[in-house]
């Protein structure tokens, strides 16, 4: 016996068929999406925070950014020196 499904003729066995290997096949296909789907959540979760501990840490000047702002600074005030007591000649 044949019954149309979206214009196509599947017999019984083929639409009710749970016990198939193709329907098994088909199950274990979908637990292994479920649990790969849990593993990424997850390791989506580490990236995020990862993410937000780089951020955090990059919000605030380092040692290196600090020692390079104080040697700016003295660079210009030794400049403006130079040519301030370069005039007084």
């Amino acid at each position: 016996m044949t019954s149309p499904v979206n214009g196509l003729a599947a017999s019984e066995n083929q639409i009710s068929g749970v016990n198939s290997p193709e329907f098994k096949q088909c199950g274990e296909a979908v637990m292994e999406l479920g649990q790969d789907h849990q593993l990424i959540i997850t390791e989506l979760g580490q990236l995020r925070r990862d993410n937000a501990l780089l951020r955090q840490s990059l919000e605030k000047p380092g040692l290196r950014e600090t020692l390079g702002g104080i040697g700016y600074i003295l660079g210009l005030l030794g400049t403006a020196f130079f040519f301030a007591g370069k005039s007084k000649k």
